[in-house]
């Protein structure tokens, strides 16, 4: 009888095992962990610092610009005045969270551009790190830059 009794066991084990990996995969969670970056991301950003491979950007360049979110639009101001637009979508099942974003609109050497890159957001504050999304660009796995990485990491503060 102790057999069955083992046999049992490890069943259950195995059916909590299973469900517990489709509960991960289930797209229903997925839509629920966006939502709720979503949620975190929507409104008017304002840029708090700005670095490409590795080097700090001038600090009056980096307060010219503003970023919108709603959804899945974003929206990028230079100067006040609407620089492009694009679609912006997440995967906040990874973590960090992952983001594609593309310029369906803006100046000639933007628009139609893909780029992929990770973010994370805590309370006022938002950071992202990406790069273009090229044909060996790899996702960048931290929130760092360095000389020739062809990273940018740009850190926003909610505007009030």
């Amino acid at each position: 009888m102790r057999w069955w009794t083992a046999f049992l066991t490890f069943g259950v084990v195995a059916l909590v095992l299973s469900a517990q990996v489709v509960a991960k995969d289930d797209p229903k969670d997925k839509d629920k962990a966006n939502k709720e970056v979503r949620d975190k991301l929507n409104g008017t950003w304002k840029m708090d610092k700005w670095e490409i491979d590795g080097v700090q950007q001038p600090q009056e360049d980096v307060k010219k610009w503003k970023m919108k979110h709603n959804g899945e639009e974003l929206v990028l101001e230079f100067e006040g005045k609407v620089w492009a637009k694009g679609k912006h979508t997440i995967d906040a099942t990874q973590k960090p969270v992952q983001e594609e974003f593309n310029f369906t609109e803006g100046p000639p050497d933007q628009k139609g551009k893909t780029y992929v890159g990770i973010l994370e957001v805590k309370g006022d504050d938002y950071q992202t790190c990406f790069t273009e999304k090229k044909e060996k660009a790899e996702r960048p796995k931290e929130f760092k830059t360095k000389e020739k990485s062809g990273l940018i990491l740009v850190q926003w503060k909610r505007e009030k």
